[in-house]
């Protein structure tokens, strides 16, 4: 039988977003769309997409469905050399993301303001 488990990150960032989407419940209710966390995703989406598109791509990773079977022996060295292989991939590709965020951030801030 496979028995699935999820890791202590896992679990604190799905608390994470259930009370982030609770609070935006909260503001929607009580203050209106305007004060909404999607209403601020969207004017950041607008002024930078690459933030969003990074949002987007990190929250596939966190909640891509990746589940890995735990198993009774995780002595198993290909096992474990597969895992860091991962984990090492997942830093590089955040690396670049955060590379991106910072090249388009320098590029948004020397453009002068058209209003």
């Amino acid at each position: 039988m496979k028995k699935f488990t999820m890791s202590t990150t896992g679990l604190v960032l799905t608390i994470v977003v259930i009370g982030l989407a609770l609070y935006d419940l909260v503001l929607v209710l009580f203050s209106g769309t305007g004060s909404s966390i999607s209403n601020f995703l969207v004017n950041v989406g607008i002024k930078s997409p690459v933030m969003s598109f990074c949002l987007g791509w990190l929250c596939s990773h966190f909640f891509g469905g990746h589940m890995h079977e735990v198993k009774d022996d995780m002595k198993d060295k290909d096992e474990l050399n597969r895992l860091r292989a991962m984990n090492e991939n997942l830093l590089l590709e955040l690396n670049i993301c955060y590379a991106a965020i910072e090249a388009a951030d320098k590029k948004v801030s020397h453009e002068p303001d058209s209003k």
